[in-house]
């Protein structure tokens, strides 16, 4: 009778290198086509501020390339986010029963859409408000002179913020569904996770005004006790069945 052979901390971390490898793969090719119709890309960024003012400028000889170029890479991450989420989901399944298995494609699809969703929130709502916010303070002799750099590296942190935090239902939710937690502790534990979110958002926008860090904590306490709703179904589930 054969013995299955036990898996060394060595054949973990050449499974690791092996997804790593096709993440950046993912993530180098979709960054080159990024870049190819980088020009796109771009208008659709700066199409929130170019409700405000007319021009955006360059500093530096080399610094809308680079802007470029960094856009290009953040648009291939993007992208590749469903080859990111199922590798980094296969590599832990392994660990999971049978059953929690069958889960690893709908977690890819909800892990990636919740971004996406987060992403799609920050563009439309959080950062014309911020723009409008901080523009309103011009005045005749205060004049906005915004570098195309200092906009994209603004424009990014914002959406990239927004997208994470938008993934805190898949990882709560994923807890409770492994059991790891239950939906009673969550909600023992609301008022110091309302507070550690209010932290959180202060620490996590790139600006340090009150309004855009409450438009960052207020969502993330929806998803918080979100999170909560969906656990206690599953649980409800899990005790029927």
């Amino acid at each position: 009778m054969s013995q299955t052979k036990p898996v060394t901390i060595y054949d973990h971390l050449e499974e690791l290198r092996m997804r790593l490898i096709f993440v950046l793969i993912a993530i180098g090719l979709t960054s080159i086509f990024s870049f190819v119709v980088s020009d796109r890309l771009l208008e659709f960024v700066i199409a929130p501020i170019k409700q405000s003012i007319d021009f955006l400028y360059f500093f530096s000889p080399h610094e809308a390339f680079m802007t470029k170029v960094k856009l290009s890479l953040v648009s291939g991450i993007i992208l590749s986010l469903p080859v990111i989420f199922y590798q980094l989901w296969k590599f832990v399944s392994p660990g999971l029963y049978s059953s929690e298995k069958q889960k690893v494609l709908p977690l890819v699809f909800l892990s990636t859409g919740l971004f996406l969703l987060g992403i799609a929130f920050a563009y439309y709502a959080i950062v014309p408000f911020a723009l409008n916010f901080f523009l309103n303070f011009q005045t005749d002799f205060l004049v906005p002179l915004i570098s195309i750099g200092s906009y994209i590296s603004f424009f990014l942190s914002l959406v990239l913020v927004f997208g994470l935090i938008f993934e805190l239902p898949v990882i709560l939710v994923g807890l409770i569904a492994l059991g790891a937690i239950k939906t009673q502790f969550l909600k023992a534990q609301r008022k110091a996770a309302i507070v550690l979110i209010f932290v959180l958002a202060a620490i996590l926008t790139p600006t340090v005004d009150l309004v855009t860090q409450l438009l960052l904590a207020l969502p993330l306490w929806i998803l918080f006790e979100l999170s909560i709703w969906i656990g206690r179904r599953i649980e409800k589930r899990g005790t029927h069945s």
